[in-house]
């Protein structure tokens, strides 16, 4: 972040293991799980 500011978020899958057992990949396997945009003003 440009003004320093960090956080960590923590974030738990539960899923269902399936019929055939086939395990997920590891929550550190290169991929696009969780995406977050740093913004300035939100309207609601």
């Amino acid at each position: 972040m440009p003004d320093g500011e960090a956080w960590i978020e923590l974030v738990k899958s539960y899923t269902p293991s399936d019929e055939k057992d086939i395990q997920p990949p590891f929550a550190n396997t290169l991929s696009i799980r969780h995406i977050c945009f740093a913004v300035e003003d939100i309207e609601f």
